[in-house]
């Protein structure tokens, strides 16, 4: 299903529930040369998941307010069982999300790879990338890491706490394969 053009997320599209057989022939028919071997492999600065742990452990604070609000008198058993089970969770999801991301490169594309209950992959072909930007918050600079995007005309893909050499060598090199290649971007 095609999503709609003044959607803000771009036009992508989904086939749900398409085998991976289907996958790798329209993949192949798409991309003259397919993805041969990865040359590079990113993955993100292991502060990434204690910051993703930290959001979500901030509903956690809404439970005295909703228990204060709606008068409940929970036990404190059930407190307990309630922020434990959802610790838990959080913990199991946030490890297998991380464990999940993955930046790579070949001579041609970019790969990311990311998701838990489904596997998501965002391919991008190298030389139809429209430019290539690094951030640097504030709170990032003492740790040296940086949020490299990819801006395409399909949408932009960012890749978030990486160290920052890897990302201005890739940008580097991602720029140059960009100016270098002597093919039509349609």
């Amino acid at each position: 299903m095609a999503s709609s053009p003044n959607d803000p997320e771009k036009s992508i599209t989904t086939i749900p529930g398409i085998s991976q057989e289907l996958l790798s022939k329209i993949l192949g028919y798409m991309h003259v040369n397919p993805i041969k071997k990865q040359v590079t492999q990113i993955i993100p600065n292991k502060l990434l998941i204690f910051k993703k742990i930290s959001a979500g452990f901030l509903p956690l604070l809404l439970i005295p307010i909703i228990s204060k609000f709606y008068n409940l008198n929970l036990p404190l058993k059930w407190l307990i069982i309630i922020i434990s089970v959802y610790s838990v969770i959080l913990l199991g999801y946030q490890l297998l999300y991380f464990r999940s991301l993955r930046l790579s490169f070949s001579e041609e594309f970019i790969l990311k790879n990311s998701g838990v209950w489904e596997n998501k992959q965002q391919y991008l072909e190298i030389w139809k990338l429209q430019a290539v930007s690094i951030s640097q918050p504030l709170w990032y600079r003492k740790k040296n890491l940086v949020t490299l995007t990819f801006h395409s005309a399909g949408g932009d893909v960012s890749f978030e706490l990486i160290d920052r050499n890897k990302a201005e060598s890739l940008m580097d090199y991602v720029l140059y394969k960009i100016e270098s290649t002597s093919r039509g971007w349609m």
